[in-house]
């Protein structure tokens, strides 16, 4: 009942259509005939399993946008001191190290959106 009365509010059904259903509801004496109300209505935890999969994903970006920051500070930090002390050797390690870690940051990202696109 509680979920027909939200789908009534949402705009998919008429009063007609809420009434016959609900109505439908009352007189069930199984889960099916109860299911049968229900047809071919979305179900209400689709949407919240969505934005919960949504936030999760915005986690999982902010944490390697955080990871790509601070290891990006930590190998500048490195790369002053090569500079400083003049290793032309350690500035060509440095700068491959930071392509190196955000390309695996990036590929990490873009498997994991990969992923969540197939199970959609």
């Amino acid at each position: 009942m509680l979920a027909l009365r939200r789908h009534y509010e949402a705009g998919r059904l008429e009063v007609e259509e809420l009434a016959e259903r609900t109505e439908l509801a009352l007189r069930a004496r199984t889960t099916g005939e109860v299911r049968a109300a229900l047809r071919d209505l979305p179900r209400l935890g689709d949407a919240i399993e969505r934005g919960r999969e949504a936030a999760g994903d915005a986690a999982f970006v902010a944490m390697l946008v955080f990871a790509w920051i601070v290891g990006s500070v930590v190998l500048l930090g490195a790369l002053v001191v090569a500079l400083v002390m003049g290793s032309g050797t350690a500035l060509v390690v440095l700068l491959v190290a930071w392509l190196g870690f955000s390309g695996l940051l990036w590929l990490a990202g873009r498997r994991r959106l990969r992923l969540r696109a197939r199970r959609a």
